[in-house]
């Protein structure tokens, strides 16, 4: 039996939304290259002995997962307050738990329905 999985059927239910100088911007979630991006960004700021090394990298870093995570808002990180950037990561963190205990449940919901299925 041959089995298809479209990608492109796949909907994007993002509603991650950020406001800022009343303009609302979107969540894109990230690319694999983005991703391994943003991972390599998080190993090049330690330093040998795995603590973290200069707060200029670390925030520059910070910054930039903000860019590629609300693209429309790239261009406005450096007129933010810090305390605004902060928020925007804290709420991105926040989101990406949650979708990923959402996949989690999701996972596990299908393999128990596939198990009674086979039963």
């Amino acid at each position: 039996m041959t089995q298809i999985l479209n990608l492109d059927e796949i909907p994007n239910e993002n509603t991650q939304k950020i406001i800022y100088q009343r303009e609302t911007h979107v969540f894109e979630p990230l690319t694999v290259g983005e991703f391994i991006q943003t991972v390599r960004q998080a190993e090049e700021m330690k330093d040998d002995d795995g603590s973290e090394n200069n707060l200029a990298s670390r925030v520059t870093a910070l910054k930039e997962a903000v860019g590629r995570s609300f693209p429309t808002l790239k261009d406005k990180l450096d007129g933010m307050k810090f305390d605004q950037l902060l928020a925007i990561f804290n709420f991105m963190s926040k989101t990406a738990e949650v979708a990923a205990q959402d996949a989690v449940t999701q996972v596990a919901a299908d393999v128990e329905a596939s198990a009674e299925g086979n039963g």
